[in-house]
Protein backbone atom coordinates (compact mmCIF):
# COMPACT_ATOMS: atom_id res chain seq x y z
CA UNK A 1 0.00 0.00 0.00
CA UNK A 2 1.44 3.75 -1.10
CA UNK A 3 2.88 5.57 2.02
CA UNK A 4 0.96 8.43 1.13
CA UNK A 5 -2.15 6.85 2.37
CA UNK A 6 -1.01 6.51 5.64
CA UNK A 7 0.50 10.06 5.56
CA UNK A 8 -2.90 11.01 5.09
CA UNK A 9 -4.97 9.31 7.50
CA UNK A 10 -2.61 10.08 10.22
CA UNK A 11 -3.03 13.73 9.51
CA UNK A 12 -6.86 13.37 9.38
CA UNK A 13 -6.61 11.67 12.70
CA UNK A 14 -5.06 14.57 14.52
CA UNK A 15 -6.93 16.90 12.88
CA UNK A 16 -10.20 15.11 14.18
CA UNK A 17 -7.93 14.67 17.70
CA UNK A 18 -7.27 18.36 17.72
CA UNK A 19 -11.48 19.38 16.76
CA UNK A 20 -12.43 16.80 19.54
CA UNK A 21 -10.20 18.58 22.24
CA UNK A 22 -11.72 21.87 21.18
CA UNK A 23 -15.14 20.67 21.86
CA UNK A 24 -14.66 19.37 25.03
CA UNK A 25 -12.71 22.39 26.31
CA UNK A 26 -15.87 24.52 24.85
CA UNK A 27 -18.50 21.97 26.85
CA UNK A 28 -16.13 21.94 30.07
CA UNK A 29 -16.60 26.15 30.35
CA UNK A 30 -19.37 26.06 28.88
CA UNK A 31 -21.88 23.34 29.80
CA UNK A 32 -24.97 24.65 28.80
CA UNK A 33 -24.31 25.30 25.10
CA UNK A 34 -26.28 24.50 22.30
CA UNK A 35 -23.40 21.34 20.89
CA UNK A 36 -23.35 19.73 24.71
CA UNK A 37 -26.03 16.39 24.13
CA UNK A 38 -26.27 16.25 27.47
CA UNK A 39 -26.02 19.56 29.42
CA UNK A 40 -26.78 19.94 33.05
CA UNK A 41 -30.37 21.01 34.73
CA UNK A 42 -31.41 24.49 34.29
CA UNK A 43 -30.52 26.04 37.83
CA UNK A 44 -33.01 27.45 40.40
CA UNK A 45 -32.91 31.26 40.92
CA UNK A 46 -32.42 31.98 44.31
CA UNK A 47 -34.78 34.47 46.01
CA UNK A 48 -33.49 37.27 47.76
CA UNK A 49 -35.76 38.69 50.76
CA UNK A 50 -34.94 42.08 52.00
CA UNK A 51 -32.76 42.43 55.53
CA UNK A 52 -34.64 43.53 58.12
CA UNK A 53 -33.10 46.76 59.12
CA UNK A 54 -34.34 47.99 62.75
CA UNK A 55 -35.33 51.89 61.65
CA UNK A 56 -34.33 54.60 65.32
CA UNK A 57 -37.31 56.23 66.36
CA UNK A 58 -36.76 59.38 68.06
CA UNK A 59 -38.83 58.92 71.37
CA UNK A 60 -40.60 62.15 72.67
CA UNK A 61 -39.73 64.60 75.29
CA UNK A 62 -41.48 63.93 78.47
CA UNK A 63 -42.33 66.65 80.58
CA UNK A 64 -45.05 66.92 83.42
CA UNK A 65 -46.14 70.18 84.89
CA UNK A 66 -45.41 71.18 88.29
CA UNK A 67 -48.31 72.02 90.45
CA UNK A 68 -47.79 75.17 91.66
CA UNK A 69 -48.40 75.76 95.56
CA UNK A 70 -49.60 79.03 96.60
CA UNK A 71 -49.30 80.34 100.00
CA UNK A 72 -52.37 80.90 102.05
CA UNK A 73 -53.57 84.32 102.40
CA UNK A 74 -53.34 85.57 106.28
CA UNK A 75 -56.66 87.27 107.92
CA UNK A 76 -55.47 89.82 109.63
CA UNK A 77 -58.15 89.45 112.25
CA UNK A 78 -59.19 85.71 111.98
CA UNK A 79 -61.42 85.58 115.07
CA UNK A 80 -63.78 87.82 113.65
CA UNK A 81 -64.34 84.47 110.90
CA UNK A 82 -66.83 81.78 112.24
CA UNK A 83 -65.94 79.02 108.98
CA UNK A 84 -62.14 78.84 108.42
CA UNK A 85 -61.08 77.09 105.26
CA UNK A 86 -57.65 75.13 104.69
CA UNK A 87 -55.89 75.96 101.60
CA UNK A 88 -55.95 72.71 99.99
CA UNK A 89 -51.81 71.45 98.74
CA UNK A 90 -51.12 69.07 95.62
CA UNK A 91 -50.97 65.74 96.61
CA UNK A 92 -49.03 63.30 94.26
CA UNK A 93 -51.07 60.93 92.40
CA UNK A 94 -50.73 57.12 92.46
CA UNK A 95 -52.35 57.19 89.37
CA UNK A 96 -49.99 56.80 85.81
CA UNK A 97 -50.23 59.72 83.71
CA UNK A 98 -51.03 58.97 80.01
CA UNK A 99 -48.81 61.31 77.61
CA UNK A 100 -49.70 61.72 74.17
CA UNK A 101 -47.46 63.31 71.49
CA UNK A 102 -48.39 63.93 67.59
CA UNK A 103 -46.44 62.38 65.28
CA UNK A 104 -46.33 62.67 61.25
CA UNK A 105 -48.77 60.55 59.85
CA UNK A 106 -52.11 58.86 61.87
CA UNK A 107 -49.66 57.51 64.82
CA UNK A 108 -49.54 58.62 67.71
CA UNK A 109 -46.72 57.77 70.26
CA UNK A 110 -48.10 57.10 74.14
CA UNK A 111 -46.26 57.05 76.90
CA UNK A 112 -47.10 56.29 81.03
CA UNK A 113 -45.49 58.29 83.38
CA UNK A 114 -45.52 56.36 86.82
CA UNK A 115 -45.82 58.06 89.89
CA UNK A 116 -43.00 58.66 92.26
CA UNK A 117 -43.30 56.91 96.02
CA UNK A 118 -43.49 59.75 98.40
CA UNK A 119 -42.35 58.33 101.89
CA UNK A 120 -44.70 58.58 104.49
CA UNK A 121 -43.59 61.27 107.35
CA UNK A 122 -45.99 59.54 110.63
CA UNK A 123 -44.86 55.74 109.54
CA UNK A 124 -41.72 54.75 111.12
CA UNK A 125 -38.84 53.13 109.36
CA UNK A 126 -38.88 48.94 109.48
CA UNK A 127 -36.16 47.31 111.69
CA UNK A 128 -32.87 45.85 109.85
CA UNK A 129 -33.20 42.02 109.94
CA UNK A 130 -30.33 41.14 111.48
CA UNK A 131 -29.41 37.35 111.17
CA UNK A 132 -29.05 35.43 114.47
CA UNK A 133 -26.44 32.80 114.35
CA UNK A 134 -27.71 29.69 115.39
CA UNK A 135 -27.10 28.10 118.64
CA UNK A 136 -24.76 24.73 119.25
CA UNK A 137 -27.56 22.33 120.41
CA UNK A 138 -29.49 23.09 117.14
CA UNK A 139 -26.90 23.26 114.76
CA UNK A 140 -26.99 19.60 114.14
CA UNK A 141 -27.48 15.82 115.61
CA UNK A 142 -25.60 12.77 115.55
CA UNK A 143 -26.06 10.47 112.50
CA UNK A 144 -26.45 6.55 113.20
CA UNK A 145 -25.57 4.34 110.56
CA UNK A 146 -26.84 0.71 111.26
CA UNK A 147 -25.93 -2.72 110.03
CA UNK A 148 -26.25 -3.76 106.50
CA UNK A 149 -30.13 -5.34 106.60
CA UNK A 150 -30.73 -3.21 109.27
CA UNK A 151 -33.83 -0.48 109.31
CA UNK A 152 -35.40 1.77 112.07
CA UNK A 153 -38.39 -0.16 114.12
CA UNK A 154 -38.14 -2.66 111.06
CA UNK A 155 -38.45 -6.75 112.51
CA UNK A 156 -35.39 -8.32 110.45
CA UNK A 157 -33.73 -11.92 110.95
CA UNK A 158 -30.39 -11.25 109.49
CA UNK A 159 -28.28 -9.08 112.24
CA UNK A 160 -28.20 -10.10 115.77
CA UNK A 161 -25.42 -8.35 116.49
CA UNK A 162 -26.23 -4.33 116.53
CA UNK A 163 -22.98 -2.82 115.28
CA UNK A 164 -23.78 0.81 114.98
CA UNK A 165 -21.30 3.42 114.26
CA UNK A 166 -22.29 7.48 114.03
CA UNK A 167 -20.44 10.98 112.95
CA UNK A 168 -21.18 13.48 115.14
CA UNK A 169 -21.27 17.68 113.28
CA UNK A 170 -17.55 19.46 113.00
CA UNK A 171 -19.08 22.19 114.70
CA UNK A 172 -18.61 20.20 118.26
CA UNK A 173 -14.98 20.12 118.37
CA UNK A 174 -14.75 19.73 122.61
CA UNK A 175 -16.36 15.81 122.48
CA UNK A 176 -14.51 14.09 125.92
CA UNK A 177 -17.17 11.14 124.79
CA UNK A 178 -19.57 9.36 123.54
CA UNK A 179 -22.52 8.15 125.85
CA UNK A 180 -24.15 4.81 123.98
CA UNK A 181 -27.47 3.81 125.50
CA UNK A 182 -28.52 0.29 124.46
CA UNK A 183 -31.41 -1.42 126.19
CA UNK A 184 -35.19 -2.75 126.13
CA UNK A 185 -35.83 0.12 128.04
CA UNK A 186 -36.24 3.64 126.59
CA UNK A 187 -34.93 5.19 129.92
CA UNK A 188 -31.99 2.66 130.43
CA UNK A 189 -28.65 3.30 131.61
CA UNK A 190 -25.85 3.88 129.45
CA UNK A 191 -24.12 0.70 128.22
CA UNK A 192 -21.27 2.15 127.31
CA UNK A 193 -19.00 5.07 127.47
CA UNK A 194 -16.19 5.57 124.41
CA UNK A 195 -14.37 7.99 122.61
CA UNK A 196 -14.62 5.61 119.43
CA UNK A 197 -17.37 6.58 116.86
CA UNK A 198 -19.07 2.65 116.80
CA UNK A 199 -20.24 0.41 119.05
CA UNK A 200 -20.62 -3.34 118.71
CA UNK A 201 -23.19 -4.95 121.19
CA UNK A 202 -22.96 -8.65 121.84
CA UNK A 203 -25.58 -10.80 119.88
CA UNK A 204 -28.73 -10.32 121.42
CA UNK A 205 -32.27 -12.62 121.48
CA UNK A 206 -35.62 -12.08 119.34
CA UNK A 207 -36.90 -8.63 121.21
CA UNK A 208 -37.13 -4.71 120.61
CA UNK A 209 -34.18 -2.72 121.59
CA UNK A 210 -34.07 1.17 122.05
CA UNK A 211 -30.58 2.28 120.69
CA UNK A 212 -29.26 6.11 121.17
CA UNK A 213 -25.94 8.20 121.32
CA UNK A 214 -24.93 11.07 123.28
CA UNK A 215 -21.89 13.29 122.92
CA UNK A 216 -20.63 15.11 126.11
CA UNK A 217 -18.24 17.57 126.26
CA UNK A 218 -15.49 17.79 128.43
CA UNK A 219 -17.25 19.25 131.23
CA UNK A 220 -19.56 16.16 131.45
CA UNK A 221 -22.67 18.08 129.76
CA UNK A 222 -24.17 16.81 127.05
CA UNK A 223 -23.64 18.42 123.68
CA UNK A 224 -25.52 16.84 121.14
CA UNK A 225 -27.73 13.30 121.04
CA UNK A 226 -28.62 11.04 118.37
CA UNK A 227 -32.56 10.10 117.10
CA UNK A 228 -33.95 7.05 118.62
CA UNK A 229 -33.02 4.25 117.24
CA UNK A 230 -35.45 0.64 117.27
CA UNK A 231 -33.59 -2.41 116.55
CA UNK A 232 -35.69 -5.11 116.01
CA UNK A 233 -34.89 -8.63 115.96
CA UNK A 234 -36.60 -11.85 115.52
CA UNK A 235 -34.99 -15.47 114.65
CA UNK A 236 -37.89 -17.34 116.73
CA UNK A 237 -40.91 -19.49 114.51
CA UNK A 238 -44.38 -19.27 115.42
CA UNK A 239 -45.94 -21.97 116.89
CA UNK A 240 -46.85 -25.18 115.26
CA UNK A 241 -50.68 -25.33 113.62
CA UNK A 242 -52.76 -27.30 116.06
CA UNK A 243 -55.68 -29.46 115.53
CA UNK A 244 -55.04 -30.11 111.37
CA UNK A 245 -57.31 -32.31 109.90
CA UNK A 246 -60.87 -32.80 108.05
CA UNK A 247 -64.28 -33.98 108.72
CA UNK A 248 -65.37 -34.64 105.40
CA UNK A 249 -65.79 -38.27 103.94
CA UNK A 250 -64.06 -40.23 102.24
CA UNK A 251 -66.55 -39.36 98.79
CA UNK A 252 -65.32 -36.05 98.24
CA UNK A 253 -62.91 -35.03 96.04
CA UNK A 254 -62.12 -31.34 97.77
CA UNK A 255 -61.51 -32.43 101.34
CA UNK A 256 -61.75 -29.25 103.53
CA UNK A 257 -58.55 -28.85 106.31
CA UNK A 258 -58.22 -26.32 109.14
CA UNK A 259 -55.92 -26.08 112.41
CA UNK A 260 -55.75 -23.60 115.00
CA UNK A 261 -54.04 -20.73 113.78
CA UNK A 262 -50.43 -20.00 115.26
CA UNK A 263 -48.86 -17.42 117.36
CA UNK A 264 -45.93 -15.53 116.99
CA UNK A 265 -45.16 -12.96 119.47
CA UNK A 266 -42.64 -10.66 117.73
CA UNK A 267 -42.90 -9.94 114.12
CA UNK A 268 -46.47 -11.39 114.03
CA UNK A 269 -48.90 -13.19 112.00
CA UNK A 270 -49.80 -10.23 109.91
CA UNK A 271 -48.77 -8.93 106.67
CA UNK A 272 -45.46 -9.68 105.39
CA UNK A 273 -44.51 -13.51 104.54
CA UNK A 274 -47.01 -14.49 107.32
CA UNK A 275 -49.36 -17.57 106.99
CA UNK A 276 -49.31 -21.19 106.31
CA UNK A 277 -47.68 -23.69 103.37
CA UNK A 278 -48.90 -26.75 102.58
CA UNK A 279 -47.76 -29.76 101.54
CA UNK A 280 -49.31 -32.56 99.45
CA UNK A 281 -48.34 -35.56 97.86
CA UNK A 282 -48.56 -39.54 97.78
CA UNK A 283 -45.48 -40.03 100.12
CA UNK A 284 -46.39 -40.26 104.24
CA UNK A 285 -44.09 -37.69 105.28
CA UNK A 286 -43.91 -33.55 104.90
CA UNK A 287 -41.83 -32.22 101.84
CA UNK A 288 -41.82 -29.48 99.94
CA UNK A 289 -44.96 -26.97 99.98
CA UNK A 290 -47.31 -26.95 97.08
CA UNK A 291 -49.28 -24.23 98.16
CA UNK A 292 -49.71 -20.88 100.65
CA UNK A 293 -52.32 -19.55 102.59
CA UNK A 294 -53.00 -16.14 104.96
CA UNK A 295 -55.83 -18.08 106.64
CA UNK A 296 -55.88 -21.21 108.96
CA UNK A 297 -57.90 -23.28 106.27
CA UNK A 298 -57.32 -24.49 102.95
CA UNK A 299 -59.09 -26.69 100.14
CA UNK A 300 -57.12 -28.38 97.42
CA UNK A 301 -57.37 -26.93 94.00
CA UNK A 302 -57.02 -29.89 91.80
CA UNK A 303 -59.70 -32.92 92.90
CA UNK A 304 -58.42 -35.75 94.35
CA UNK A 305 -58.10 -39.13 92.24
CA UNK A 306 -60.20 -41.88 93.34
CA UNK A 307 -58.37 -44.93 95.36
CA UNK A 308 -55.14 -43.06 95.96
CA UNK A 309 -54.09 -42.22 99.16
CA UNK A 310 -52.69 -38.64 99.73
CA UNK A 311 -50.93 -36.76 102.73
CA UNK A 312 -51.38 -33.20 103.46
CA UNK A 313 -49.24 -30.81 106.15
CA UNK A 314 -49.08 -27.56 107.67
CA UNK A 315 -46.55 -25.26 108.73
CA UNK A 316 -46.81 -21.41 109.82
CA UNK A 317 -44.59 -18.62 108.73
CA UNK A 318 -44.33 -15.24 110.53
CA UNK A 319 -43.97 -11.80 109.05
CA UNK A 320 -40.37 -12.06 108.09
CA UNK A 321 -40.39 -15.60 107.00
CA UNK A 322 -39.39 -17.79 109.91
CA UNK A 323 -40.88 -21.28 109.79
CA UNK A 324 -42.30 -23.83 112.46
CA UNK A 325 -42.55 -27.49 112.14
CA UNK A 326 -44.49 -29.01 110.19
CA UNK A 327 -47.76 -30.28 111.61
CA UNK A 328 -49.03 -33.63 109.87
CA UNK A 329 -49.17 -35.63 107.92
CA UNK A 330 -52.28 -36.62 107.58
CA UNK A 331 -54.06 -38.89 105.12
CA UNK A 332 -57.07 -38.76 102.99
CA UNK A 333 -58.77 -41.43 100.43
CA UNK A 334 -60.89 -40.54 97.98
CA UNK A 335 -63.32 -43.54 97.11
CA UNK A 336 -65.68 -42.91 94.38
Amino acid sequence: MNTSFWNFLTFTFCIAGVLLAGLFYHVFNNPYSNINPYPPPTPISTALFPTLTASPQALPDLWTSTPEIGSPEVDENPLATTDSQETPTAQPSKTPVIISTEQSGDSTAKAAVLPTAVPDANKQPAAPVVNQPESQESAGSIVLTAPVGVFNNTWQNLQSIPSFSWKVPNIFLDIKNSRVYFSTHLDGNPAATITKSHYSHPAVPSGEYYMRVEAAGTNGAVIDSSPLFVFRYDDTPPTEPVGFGTTDPGTTVTPYFTWMPSIDSHSGMEGGMAGYAIYQGPVSKCGKPVAFTSVPNWTPVTPLVGGVTEYFCVKALDAIGNESNWTGPVSFNYTP
